[in-house]
C-alpha cells in the first residue's frame, strides 16, 4: 500500500524494465564469427546469474521478515519473563513471610506458656489468699493476740472443704497451700510483714499478666498481618505458572537461536547477491569486450541505461526515506492527538520493510505491551497518517475504531474527530450500543447521521436520517 501511494512501484517496475532493457542490448551486440559460440555461452550464463541474483533477492527479502517476526515474537516472550520475575520475589517474600509467622508463633507459644504459669499462681495466691486476706483485716486494729491470722480459721476450711468466704469446695492444689500454712506448725499464719510481700507479689503478678497480655496482642496481631500478606503472595504466585516460566525461557532461548541462524542466512545471502554482481559485471565486461567497432552505439545505449538505472535506484532509496519520514511525522502528530496518555510512547519508527515499530522513553519496543485501546488509537493515527501522506482527496472511512474505547476517552477521541473533520470528511461506523453511549455528542459534533436497520429480508436500509445544519 505504502509502495503505491509513494509511486514505489512504479519506480521498482521502471527499474526491472530498464534492466530487461539492459540484456536486450547486451544481446545485440555484434561479434565475429568466430565468438558468436562464446556470446552465446556468455548470455546464458549472464541471464543464469540475473536469475540466481533475482532468487537470492527474493529469499534475502523472505529472511529479512523473518528476522522481524522473530525479533518482536522474542520482545513479546522478554516482557511476558519480566512480568514473571515477580515470581522469584514473590517465592523469597512467601519464604520470609514464613519464617517471621514461625518466629511470631514461636513468641506467641513462649508468651502463653509464661501466662499460663503466672495466672495459675496468681489463681491458687487470690484463691487461698481471700480468706485470709478478710480475717486479716476484720483483725488487725485489735492489739491484743490478733497481730497475726489464727490457724483456726484455714483449719476449719480444710476440715469442711470449702472456702470460708465463697464457700466454694477446695480443689487439690489450694488444699496443699493451706496445709503447707498449717504445717508451719504455729499459731499465727501470716504475719503482718509477710502479708505485704504476698500483696506484693499479687500485684506484682498482675502486671507481670497484663504486660504478658500487652505483648500477646501485639504478636497476634503481626501473626494477623503476616497471615494477610502471605495470602497476598500465595496469591500473586497462584497466578504465574511455573511451568509457564520455563516454557518462555526455553521460547526465548528458541528464538535466539533462530535470529542468529536468520541474521547468518541474511549475511550470505547479501554475499550471494553481491557475489553475483561481481559476475554479472564481468560476463557484461566479457561481452563488450568481444565488441567489434560498430557496437560503439549499443555501449552508448547500455551505458544511458545504467545511468538511468542508478538515478531510478537513488530516486527509490530517496522516496522510500521521505515517505517514511512523512508518514511517520503525521503519526506521531495524531497520536499525540487522540493519545489520552502523553507520555506512554516516546518515538515511533518504520523498519525497512515498512512494519511499525513503538519505543517508550527507554528505547524499550512495546508495541505489543500496548492496550486494546491504546492500539486502536495507534492504528487510527497510522490510518490518517497515510491518508493525509497520500495527498488524496477522499473521505476517510471507518469501522467501529473506538469500540476498545469507553467513558470520556471515547468521548474526547469523538470531538478530536470532529476537529479532523475540518480538514477531512470522516464517516464513522458504529453499533446502536457505542451509538447511545456518546448521543449527546454525536449529535452535537456530527453534520450527519444515519441509523441504518435490516428488515425481515436482511437487507439493509436507512431507518433515520439527521442533518446538521451547517452555517
Amino acid at each position: 500500500m505504502i509502495k503505491k501511494m509513494s509511486g514505489l512501484d512504479i519506480l521498482e517496475s521502471f527499474k526491472d524494465t530498464l534492466e530487461k532493457i539492459k540484456s536486450r542490448y547486451l544481446k545485440d551486440i555484434k561479434v565475429n564469427e568466430n565468438n558468436l559460440n562464446k556470446k552465446k555461452d556468455l548470455e546464458k550464463k549472464l541471464d543464469r546469474i540475473k536469475d540466481n541474483k533475482k532468487e537470492a533477492e527474493k529469499l534475502l527479502q523472505s529472511q529479512i521478515l523473518d528476522l522481524e517476526k522473530t525479533k518482536k515474537r522474542l520482545e513479546d516472550v522478554n516482557h511476558e519473563l519480566e512480568k514473571l520475575k515477580e515470581y522469584e520475589v514473590y517465592k523469597k517474600q512467601l519464604e520470609s513471610i514464613k519464617n517471621l509467622i514461625q518466629e511470631f508463633e514461636n513468641k506467641k507459644r513462649e508468651i502463653l506458656e509464661k501466662k499460663a504459669q503466672i495466672v495459675f499462681e496468681l489463681s491458687t495466691l487470690i484463691f487461698g489468699w481471700s480468706a485470709i486476706e478478710k480475717v486479716y483485716h476484720e483483725n488487725k486494729d485489735i492489739e491484743v493476740n490478733y497481730d497475726y491470722l489464727p490457724t483456726e480459721i484455714v483449719r476449719n476450711a480444710l476440715n469442711e472443704n470449702k472456702c470460708p468466704i465463697c464457700e466454694k469446695k477446695l480443689d487439690e492444689n489450694h488444699r496443699k497451700v493451706l496445709e503447707k500454712y498449717l504445717s508451719l506448725d504455729k499459731e499465727f499464719i501470716i504475719s503482718v510483714k509477710d502479708y505485704n510481700d504476698l500483696t506484693k507479689k499479687i500485684l506484682e503478678l498482675e502486671n507481670e499478666r497484663k504486660n504478658l497480655n500487652n505483648q500477646l496482642g501485639e504478636v497476634l496481631t503481626k501473626i494477623e498481618e503476616y497471615n494477610n500478606k502471605l495470602k497476598s503472595v500465595e496469591k500473586n504466585l497462584s497466578e504465574i505458572h511455573a511451568e509457564k516460566l520455563i516454557k518462555l525461557y526455553n521460547e526465548k532461548k528458541e528464538l535466539e537461536n533462530q535470529i542468529e541462524i536468520i541474521n547468518q542466512k541474511i549475511g550470505e545471502f547479501n554475499n550471494q547477491i553481491k557475489f553475483f554482481e561481481k559476475e554479472e559485471k564481468e560476463i557484461e565486461s566479457e561481452l563488450k569486450n568481444l565488441a567489434i567497432g560498430d557496437s560503439n552505439r549499443i555501449f552508448e545505449k547500455i551505458k544511458f541505461v545504467e545511468d538511468l538505472q542508478q538515478i531510478i535506484i537513488n530516486a527509490i532509496t530517496n522516496r522510500r526515506d521521505e515517505i517514511k519520514k512523512e508518514i511517520l511525522e503525521y503519526i506521531k502528530e495524531y497520536f499525540g492527538k487522540l493519545m489520552w496518555k502523553k507520555d506512554l510512547v516516546s518515538d515511533v519508527e518504520f523498519s525497512p520493510n515498512f512494519s511499525l515499530n513503538v519505543y517508550d522513553k527507554y528505547r524499550n519496543m512495546i508495541l505489543n505491551r500496548l492496550s486494546g485501546g491504546e492500539k486502536s488509537v495507534l492504528t487510527l493515527s497510522f490510518a490518517l497518517a497515510m491518508h493525509k501522506a497520500s495527498g488524496v482527496n477522499a473521505p476517510i472511512i471507518l469501522d467501529r475504531p473506538l469500540a476498545n474505547i469507553s467513558g470520556d476517552t471515547y468521548d474526547k477521541l469523538i470531538e478530536m474527530f470532529s476537529k479532523i473533520s475540518k480538514e477531512k470528511q470522516i464517516i464513522i461506523m458504529i453499533t446502536d450500543k457505542e451509538y447511545q453511549q456518546s448521543v449527546e455528542v454525536l449529535n452535537e459534533l456530527a453534520t450527519t447521521i444515519h441509523i441504518l436497520e435490516m428488515n425481515e429480508n436482511s437487507e439493509v436500509k436507512i431507518a433515520e436520517k439527521y442533518v446538521k445544519e451547517v452555517i
